[in-house]
């Protein structure tokens, strides 16, 4: 059996749907990390993409996150380094772990995204209709709305 090589780990989570652009997407990026010597993990949050359960934006992030990173650590080509990237949501899915170690992250690089979501939502104490009205069209998954539960199943990585 030939010996992985080890490398660095770029993590990316992806709250989207599968369909044929967030597939390119993942393709693009995961290749454009690869080409730059890392390791590229493209990985759905729970109910997005291939990852099984039941979507509720933000509820599981940091639980989640840190199941992968167990995940990672164990894995045969992991170097010890994790780096995250991503904007937007996919920041929100690094802000979650930036205080974890034993594993940690080395690098998170970070755009267009928020640590204040009441702030994000109520610029300058005013309710921002706009902000609501695009999550909640985003929050649409099979023509319907996302809708809050109490409970999950844990998430399963093999």
């Amino acid at each position: 059996m030939q010996q992985l090589e080890k490398t660095p780990t770029i993590l990316v989570r992806i709250p989207y749907s599968k369909n044929f652009t967030n597939t390119t997407f993942a393709n693009v990026v995961g290749r454009m990390w690869a080409a730059r010597g890392y390791t590229a993990v493209i990985q759905g949050t729970r109910g997005r993409y291939e990852s099984g359960g039941e979507y509720f934006p933000f509820k599981t992030e940091r639980t989640d996150g840190i199941e992968t990173l167990a995940w990672l650590e164990k894995q045969p080509w992991y170097n010890g380094k994790i780096g995250m990237w991503g904007g937007s949501y996919f920041g929100y899915t690094q802000w979650v772990l930036a205080d974890k170690v034993n594993p940690g992250l080395s690098a998170l690089i970070l755009q267009i995204c928020s640590t204040d979501f009441h702030r994000m939502f109520y610029p300058g104490g005013a309710f921002s209709l706009e902000s609501a009205l695009y999550w909640a069209g985003a929050s649409v998954i099979n023509g319907r709305m996302v809708r809050p539960i109490l409970t999950h199943p844990t998430c399963g990585l093999s």
